[in-house]
C-alpha cells in the first residue's frame, strides 16, 4: 500500500492521481470553514453531550446490553471522492461487517475533506473528519488519510490483511470491558426514533465519554465525478447521524431522546451502536442494537 503525503485535497487533485490512501496534514483543518449543509449533524453531536435524562422509554424487549467481553470497534474513514477507498469499502462490507457481534461492531464514517475535489460525498460529515483527527493524534500522527482504518482505537495499517485484523480483535476480546452498554431504540414515526443509553462504568476505569451512531446497510451510489466518476458504489455500515459525546459521570449515565432519521433512510436497514471511551485512549466497550420488531 502506497501512501503519499499532502499539504491538502486540492494539491492531491492537481498532481496525477495514484493508487493509495490519500493524506492531509492535521494541520490544515479549518472548522471555521465547514459547510452549513452539515447543520443538522453538528446540532445533534453538540446537543447529545450535555443532556441527561432517565432512560427507560423504549421497551425492554428492544434494549441490548453488551456482552461480558470487551468488543473491538472498527472504524474506516472514506469518501466516495477517492479511488483507492472502494476496496476498503468492500472488505468492511464482506468481511468486517460480518465478524460476530460478540466480537466486533464496524462503522463506515464518510469524511469530508475530499467534497472539494470534483464530487460530493452525501454521507460525508466534518464531524467524522474531527474524529479521524482525534483518533490520529491520540497516536501521535500528524496526518489523516483514506482509506484509514481504527481497531479499538489503535491504527490498522494491515487492515486487508486478515490475520492482522483478526489478531487485534482477538486481543481486544480478551480485556475485560471498561464499561457495560445497554442500547435500544424505538421507531416513533417514520422519521422519528427514540434511543435509550445507558453507560455504567467499570471500577477505576478513568473518565469516560459515551458515542451512539446510527448507521445504514445496502446504501448505492452512482458517481458523476470525481476520481470515481462513473462508478457504483456500495456501502453497508454507513454512519448517517452521531451522537455524542455523553459525559459520563462516576455513578453511571443515564440518557433517552427523540431523534430524527436523516431523509431517504430506509428504516429496515438502520441499526445503532453505542461505544465508551476514555479521551484518547482504547474503546472501553460497545454494544449494537438492532431495529427492534414488536410483535402486534
Amino acid at each position: 500500500m502506497h501512501n503519499h503525503l499532502e499539504r491538502s485535497a486540492q494539491a492531491d487533485a492537481m498532481a496525477r492521481r495514484e493508487a493509495g490512501p490519500r493524506i492531509t496534514s492535521l494541520k490544515s483543518s479549518k472548522p471555521g470553514s465547514w459547510p452549513m449543509r452539515w447543520a443538522p449533524a453538528l446540532m445533534l453531536a453538540a446537543l447529545a453531550g450535555p443532556v441527561r435524562a432517565a432512560a427507560g422509554a423504549v421497551p425492554a424487549a428492544c434494549l441490548h446490553d453488551s456482552p461480558p467481553q470487551r468488543l473491538a470497534l472498527i472504524e474506516l474513514y472514506t469518501s466516495e471522492g477517492c479511488n483507492s477507498c472502494p476496496p476498503a469499502d468492500h472488505w468492511l462490507g464482506t468481511q468486517a461487517a460480518r465478524l460476530p457481534a460478540s466480537q466486533a461492531l464496524a462503522l463506515a464514517l464518510h469524511v469530508d475533506y475530499w467534497d472539494s475535489l470534483g464530487w460530493r460525498d452525501r454521507f460525508a460529515s466534518p464531524v467524522f473528519t474531527a474524529r479521524q483527527r482525534t483518533l490520529a493524534s491520540a497516536v501521535g500522527s500528524q496526518t489523516v488519510y483514506t482509506p484509514e482504518v481504527f481497531v479499538g482505537a489503535r491504527e490498522q495499517r494491515r487492515w486487508h490483511e486478515a490475520g492482522a485484523v483478526a489478531a487485534r480483535v482477538a486481543e481486544i476480546n480478551a480485556q475485560a470491558p471498561g464499561a457495560s452498554l445497554r442500547l435500544g431504540w424505538q421507531a416513533l414515526s417514520a422519521g422519528q426514533v427514540r434511543v435509550a443509553l445507558n453507560v455504567t462504568p467499570a471500577a477505576r476505569s478513568g473518565p469516560l465519554q459515551a458515542y451512539a451512531a446510527l448507521v445504514e446497510d445496502g446504501l448505492v451510489s452512482s458517481v458523476k465525478a470525481g476520481e470515481n466518476q462513473g462508478a457504483t458504489l456500495h456501502h453497508e455500515r454507513v454512519v448517517r447521524l452521531w451522537l455524542g459525546p455523553f459525559a459520563v459521570p462516576a455513578e453511571g449515565l443515564a440518557w433517552s431522546g427523540s431523534v430524527p432519521l436523516p431523509a431517504g433512510a430506509d428504516p429496515g436497514k438502520l441499526a445503532w451502536v453505542a461505544f465508551a471511551q476514555q479521551p484518547g485512549a482504547e474503546v472501553a466497550q460497545a454494544v449494537l442494537a438492532p431495529r427492534c420488531e414488536l410483535p402486534g
